[in-house]
């Protein structure tokens, strides 16, 4: 099952490599009957220490970008992170899944084309 050690150190190298490693942890938690809003805090609570410890392996990466757009980009993207969790305490189950499958069948589709 993807939620024992295995599962959570390939969801950190997905997390490192291409920021997914929600990915793989928070399908394993509602296969094992966790509810999807508690399965996406609980997933998100797991995957957030990779995301720290992406930024420090990226550092030199980092570096060379302009700070401003740093600091605008972790401050936007807070924003988005807080809205996104009242939004989806409030939506009918239904609605936010069908959110969550139909951003990710047109991220798919951007990413076949782009290749």
């Amino acid at each position: 099952m993807l939620a024992d050690g295995c599962g959570r150190v390939a969801a950190g190298v997905l997390n490192a490599v291409a920021g997914g490693g929600s990915f793989l942890t928070f399908p394993a938690l509602v296969f094992a009957g966790v509810p999807p809003l508690a399965a996406n805090a609980t997933s998100a609570m797991g995957v957030s220490p990779g995301y720290l410890d992406s930024v420090l392996g990226f550092r030199s990466e980092l570096r060379a970008l302009p700070r401003a757009l740093l600091q605008r980009e972790v401050a936007i993207e807070t924003t988005g992170d807080w809205v996104g969790a009242r939004w989806a305490k409030r939506w009918p189950a239904r609605s936010v899944r069908w959110l969550v499958i139909g951003t990710g069948l047109v991220m798919s589709g951007v990413f076949f084309y782009r290749v």
